[in-house]
């Protein structure tokens, strides 16, 4: 590329504050972008973070998010005319930005299976279309493209150029900031199974409750830790989280299930550090979890189900089932130390955040 500038443009419409994988992967995109000589500025709708590198789109109340993102996006065509490369978040704000010579698109995972009918149609036509006319189309896991029609094998072909501009950049993990710690002792008197996800029916936050009810039986001394938020979450998944603290009282588990709330991502070493084991209990859209990473490189033993991207990680598999789980909480409770040691071992080796800076900065400047 013979443009001068290294403005980069990173279009999210959702990134501080931050409340979940999707928000700490801009956040980290925009790092290492300014540690390469480059000027980030994210695009987001707006919020009361007042940043310098945050450009604010208005919210306009009866649009959808897609469509208002990309509807503002529009006032600043002659700055994005500017900018080196154009990162977008997710595939459908690909489209504003489709004449842009070096535009790179994000898969944070297959966004169309929590959906139904043509909804699930559309989304994913409209990821395939993105992903064989952006110039470069990064996936974070290997489901994802197989759903594309390209042949490759889960956990393969890490931070590879998989197709003609479309490269596979799994999550990675600064394991300088997530390590072994010293345990916070009041929480390790708990005796946690952690489960760090928001509440919400697809996160499969009722599954590991149930699964618990199992566990717990045999192993009265644990309790269930719940990290996530549901401050931001509409009124389906306040329903969710209704029908979850009544199904925790309908099984005698109130006094065992601890809900943490949303703790800050700096928090969260020590908290996977006081922890027996994290269990990450998805039924869908979940790419290469950043949570189940995050608890692998502080050598706490991780569960996942082995779902789309899951399906890519070190985790310990289990079944989307409570039964399933609960066998595998078992077997992770007896095998914890073994196992903690191997995970750790194999994100510190490839799920670094080293592997994932050389290889973004490869698709950036691969114009």
């Amino acid at each position: 590329m013979t443009t001068s500038t290294k403005e980069l443009a990173i279009l999210a419409s959702s990134y501080k504050p931050i409340t979940g994988g999707a928000e700490v992967y801009v956040d980290n995109l925009a790092k290492i972008a300014g540690k390469h000589g480059y000027y980030p500025t994210v695009f987001q709708l707006a919020t009361d973070n007042k940043s310098a590198e945050i450009i604010h789109l208005p919210k306009i109340a009866f649009l959808s998010k897609p469509l208002n993102f990309s509807l503002m996006l529009f006032r600043h065509v002659f700055k994005l005319l500017k900018q080196k490369a154009i990162i977008v978040s997710y595939p459908e704000y690909f489209f504003p930005v489709f004449w842009h010579r070096n535009v790179i698109v994000i898969s944070h995972g297959a966004i169309w299976t929590d959906k139904k009918g043509i909804k699930r149609k559309l989304v994913r036509a409209i990821s395939k279309i993105v992903s064989k006319f952006s110039p470069k189309y990064v996936v974070n896991d290997t489901f994802v493209p197989r759903e594309l029609g390209i042949d490759i094998k889960p956990g393969t072909r890490f931070f590879e150029e998989i197709r003609p501009g479309i490269w596979f950049i799994p999550n990675c993990v600064d394991c300088e900031k997530f390590k072994p710690v010293e345990p916070d002792q009041e929480l390790k008197k708990e005796n946690l199974i952690l489960v760090p996800r928001n509440l919400t029916y697809g996160r499969g936050i009722d599954l590991a409750v149930r699964a618990f009810a199992l566990f717990c039986k045999k192993h009265p001394e644990t309790r269930l830790g719940l990290v996530g938020s549901r401050s931001h979450l509409g009124s389906s998944q306040d329903k969710y989280v209704a029908l979850l603290l009544k199904l925790i009282d309908d099984l005698g588990l109130s006094e065992k299930v601890l809900f943490l709330g949303h703790l800050e991502n700096d928090a969260m070493p020590k908290v996977y550090s006081s922890s027996i084991m994290t269990v990450i209990p998805t039924r869908h859209r979940e790419g290469t979890s950043l949570a189940a990473l995050e608890s692998m490189a502080c050598k706490t033993p991780t569960i996942s189900t082995n779902i789309e991207g899951l399906l890519d990680l070190p985790t310990y598999k289990c079944e989307v089932q409570e039964k399933s789980i609960a066998i595998a909480m078992e077997f992770v409770f007896q095998e914890r130390e073994n196992l903690g040691q191997e995970q750790f071992e194999e994100v510190r080796q490839t799920f670094n955040i080293v592997n994932w800076e050389n290889a973004w900065i490869k698709v950036i400047e691969n114009a």
